[in-house]
């Protein structure tokens, strides 16, 4: 019985050494990365607007996580600035130019996470007739959309803070221009086809 008690004693003291280490290691963890911000997916990537198709949704989601998966946290999407973009242009040898605010839109612009909420699905919708506007003003700039996450009170993962869209067009035009020959050829074959239907 002795025995017994001496290795409950043991055990509560080792669990009590366990709980205040892990306290104090805590302690030493900046309140910064409480909770820690990251786009999850993709982040650079090429979207294809069909002029058949109103509106493009591309969802986006935003997670959260950190020291304590309990706290709560703040941010917003940035877009970059024209001499970042030209920082991008420089890098990739492409002269990139910012997709026209009308052409896009975040059903959330400013994310705030409870602190029961590990990631948010943000909807990121193009219209495509302001792309397409903005495509035959300018034909020869390659449209991107750089938005860049970034917060005031937390910290944001600066590898996994960025959607880099590129945009590109699928839209045809058929110009109605019939030429005489072509009229004559036409009204050629319906009289042959009267001609055959009375015989």
């Amino acid at each position: 019985m002795k025995m017994k008690n001496i290795l409950r004693l043991v055990l509560f003291c080792g669990l009590s050494s366990f709980i205040s280490c892990d306290e104090s290691y805590r302690d030493l963890i900046p309140t910064e990365y409480n909770a820690v911000l990251y786009i999850d997916g993709e982040n650079m990537e090429t979207i294809t607007i069909y002029e058949s198709v109103p509106q493009y949704t591309k969802k986006v989601i935003v997670a959260k996580t950190g020291a304590n998966p309990q706290a709560t946290a703040k941010a917003t999407f940035e877009l970059l600035s024209r001499e970042e973009l030209e920082l991008y242009s420089l890098l990739y040898g492409v002269t990139y130019k910012h997709l026209p605010a009308p052409a896009y839109s975040l059903n959330e612009e400013s994310l705030k996470f409870d602190s029961n909420e590990r990631y948010k699905n943000i909807d990121l919708i193009f219209n495509t007739s302001e792309i397409i506007k903005a495509i035959e003003n300018d034909p020869k700039a390659t449209f991107v959309l750089p938005l860049k996450l970034v917060s005031e009170e937390n910290k944001v993962n600066e590898d996994m803070n960025m959607l880099f869209y590129t945009i590109e067009t699928k839209y045809w035009k058929f110009p109605l221009i019939i030429s005489a020959m072509n009229l004559c050829y036409i009204s050629l074959s319906i009289w042959k086809l009267k001609l055959i239907w009375r015989i």
